[in-house]
């Protein structure tokens, strides 16, 4: 995970520029869930590209990520006054200092939490900061496609053209170290993935105080088979007192 972090501040600008695009599921969650008024945590928010596509709320986006973090305030802390962007790590929540949150988004993020005793801290957290009956909507990456830039069958079958560049790390089959290059191939790091299934993503929903309302593969935006899919969708209704 520290590693994954100091990779993303040495590329955040070059990666940024490849996050304009407001992905179709963002779209489709967000008039699903969001209404007017409520309270939102954008937890792993990035460059904040989700923040200008949500209705009127109560918005705090969060990232471990400086100089990401850094970006979103300067396209939106002036532009709306209820938006507010911290520089905070996922296992640190308990930082935040906020709570009650109607909806909580997990924008390809909780792949980026190696250990399952980890995962289950953030989810276990995010409960906390949501009020009895709030959302926790996710994507994850589907690092089981078939035929994409990174997976499990790039890194971990290390097919030729990635075997030099790979480290493993001694990680399981299911923990995936994959390189990151610039355009200009003058920036390189490397980034941690978990290769989530739906039944995995289940289990740590059960085991959090949620319980499962969505869990499918996703093709802009459409449910598609797992080989096909490149985002997992995962919402979760928070449970209890």
């Amino acid at each position: 995970m520290e590693i994954s972090k100091n990779t993303y501040e040495m590329i955040s600008e070059d990666f940024s520029a490849t996050r304009n695009r407001v992905w179709p599921e963002m779209e489709i969650l967000v008039k699903k869930y969001v209404r007017s008024g409520m309270k939102v945590l954008d937890l792993g928010c990035g460059n904040g590209r989700l923040a200008g596509i949500l209705p009127e709320v109560r918005y705090i986006g969060v990232d471990g990520c400086e100089m990401l973090a850094e970006k979103a305030k300067k396209i939106y802390d002036l532009r709306f006054k209820n938006y507010e962007f911290k520089i905070l790590d996922m296992l640190e929540l308990e930082k935040l200092g906020e709570k009650d949150f109607d909806v909580v988004f997990m924008f390809a993020s909780l792949n980026h939490v190696a250990s399952e005793k980890n995962r289950r801290k953030v989810l276990e957290d995010v409960k906390n900061i949501l009020k009895p009956g709030g959302i926790l909507i996710m994507t994850n990456w589907n690092m089981w496609r078939i035929g994409a830039g990174k997976g499990v069958w790039r890194y971990k079958l290390k097919i030729p053209s990635t075997k030099s560049k790979i480290k493993n790390y001694g990680l399981g089959f299911r923990d995936v170290m994959t390189v990151w290059q610039s355009g200009d191939k003058k920036k390189q790091g490397e980034l941690y993935y978990r290769a989530f299934g739906l039944k995995e993503l289940k289990g740590l929903l059960d085991k959090t105080g949620f319980v499962m309302m969505e869990n499918y593969y996703s093709l802009e935006g459409e449910k598609a088979q797992w080989w096909k899919g490149k985002n997992i969708v995962t919402v979760g209704r928070s449970v209890g007192e």
